[in-house]
C-alpha cells in the first residue's frame, strides 16, 4: 500500500532551499532545488523506517494539499 505525504519547498533569499513535511515533525535543506529534493527523499525514507522500527502508527490521513 502506497501513501503520499506531501513536501513543501521553500526557497531561501539566499537561493537554497528548505523542506518541511507536515504530516512529520521535522525537515530538511539543501543548497539547491536537487540537492533539497535528494535529501527530502533521505529524510521522509529515514522518517518511515524509524516509525516502522519503533511501532509508530502512521499518519492515516494526509491533509488536503493546495497548490497557489
Amino acid at each position: 500500500m502506497f501513501k503520499t505525504y506531501p513536501a513543501i519547498f521553500h526557497k531561501d533569499y539566499n537561493e537554497s532551499y528548505w523542506v518541511e513535511f507536515p504530516e512529520f515533525a521535522g525537515g530538511t535543506q539543501g543548497d539547491n532545488l536537487e540537492e533539497a529534493r535528494i535529501n527530502a527523499k533521505e529524510f521522509l525514507s529515514g522518517i518511515l523506517e524509524t516509525y516502522q522500527s519503533e511501532k509508530i502508527p502512521l499518519p492515516k490521513r494526509v491533509r488536503k494539499t493546495i497548490f497557489f
